[in-house]
């Protein structure tokens, strides 16, 4: 019976010892070196960068509450493309503008599933990502690029 049990906790440990070790996610991410690793990693549209002034009317998000932004628009009004990548000042403020990005994300969904069906394919591929004080949203046909691209600068 030892012999057994101390087979097995030696193969408990050298499962333990193979298992790949987790990297924290990176916490001084420039979000638009972000951007311009996304634009190399799928085709977006011409989009339209809204200030932080604008964020609060658009989206919701109050400017002194993050860090960083960059929020953008496609500028065809018929396209639901949009992009987020949110620094938020702390954990709990990125989890309300989590919150926000997908009360967005169901009202784009409502919005394009009456006018257009392909519009509401791409809404319902959309990404959303919180990794600590980070927030990102990709509503694009490439959603799950841009989301691999992100993790991979993210390092999560």
């Amino acid at each position: 019976k030892l012999l057994v049990i101390l087979s097995c906790l030696a193969m408990l440990l050298s499962f333990a010892a193979c298992q790949k070790e987790e990297a924290a996610p990176k916490t001084d991410l420039d979000m638009e070196q972000v951007y311009s690793k996304l634009c190399k990693a799928a085709s977006l549209p011409p989009m339209l960068e809204l200030d932080k002034d604008l964020m609060l009317d658009y989206c919701g998000i109050k400017a002194d509450s993050v860090k960083q932004a960059k929020v953008l628009i496609c500028e065809d009004s018929l396209r639901t493309d949009e992009i987020w990548l949110i620094e938020a000042n702390d954990e709990d403020t990125a989890k309300q503008i989590k919150e926000l990005a997908d009360k967005r994300l169901k009202a784009k969904a409502a919005e394009s599933e009456t006018y257009s069906p392909a519009q509401y394919e791409v809404v319902q591929k959309a990404e959303l990502i919180q990794t600590g004080n980070y927030v990102v949203l990709f509503v694009s046909p490439d959603s799950a690029a841009l989301a691999a691209a992100f993790r991979q600068e993210a390092g999560i």
